[in-house]
């Protein structure tokens, strides 16, 4: 409809024009009406034709529409725009991989003996297949991974928190380098690392760790929903816990 409406001032907009040559045609001597119409006319043609492929092109595309699946026209543009932000957001992934991956191993290194995790010499051995990301809710996920020769005889969850209160404390005490330990808009302050998940894979002797780094308003919504859910899973275990005493 607003379309519609657009074409329809076009056209009025153009009749009126016209009507103010004319006028002004009567004011001017011969010579100068010659050259303004010789001019104007042009100008007009001009008009004219652009209003005329505007209307052929207004009138061909409603038609089309009829005969085209507006639901797939739709997923496909939902479909581009999103891949459009994941490849601006993965602009930034070769700035903060390699500061994320030396934060991780020297919080592993520090601790291996309470975690009971043997580490390689250097960073490198946290990408035995090279840097990995994963794309998700809005958010990149830096992904790390760290070969075991003997199987890991702990928990996952235990150790995730066991590493991520390393993180916090890290965070706390000597921040992150090449990058910013917090992140804070005009209501709250969070740190800016946070263990998503873990996994241990002992039929590869693997560890996999996959860290948030929070620098935008999505990864600060997706850690709120994270910490809660972290909660209520801890809410749930205690509640079991609770009946089984009882």
């Amino acid at each position: 409809m607003k379309a519609k409406q657009l074409l329809g001032s076009f056209w009025i907009a153009i009749l009126v024009a016209m009507c103010v040559v004319i006028e002004s045609c009567v004011l001017l001597d011969k010579k100068s009406i010659e050259s303004f119409i010789a001019n104007v006319t042009i100008q007009i043609l001009t008009i004219i034709v652009c209003g005329v492929v505007l209307t052929g092109t207004y009138w061909s595309a409603k038609t089309c529409i009829k005969f085209v699946d507006k639901n797939a026209i739709e997923t496909r543009l939902r479909l581009s725009c999103m891949h459009f932000f994941q490849w601006l957001r993965r602009k930034n992934v070769e700035q903060i991989s390699p500061c994320l991956q030396n934060f991780l191993y020297r919080i592993l290194k520090e601790n291996e003996e309470v975690l009971k995790i043997p580490v390689g010499k250097d960073a490198l051995c946290l990408s035995p297949q090279g840097a990995k990301i994963a794309d998700r809710n809005g958010c990149v996920f830096y992904i790390y991974q760290l070969l075991v020769p003997l199987e890991f005889e702990g928990e996952e969850k235990a150790l995730r928190e066991l590493v991520q209160s390393y993180i916090a404390a890290e965070l706390q005490n000597y921040g992150i380098e090449g990058l910013k330990s917090t992140f804070f808009n005009s209501k709250e302050t969070v740190w800016s690392v946070y263990l998503d998940r873990l996994r241990i894979e002992n039929d590869v002797h693997m560890i996999t760790f996959e860290l948030l780094y929070v620098c935008s308003s999505e990864s600060l919504q997706y850690l709120k929903r994270a910490i809660q859910r972290d909660m209520n899973e801890a809410h749930g275990e205690q509640e079991v816990y609770d009946d089984e005493l009882n």
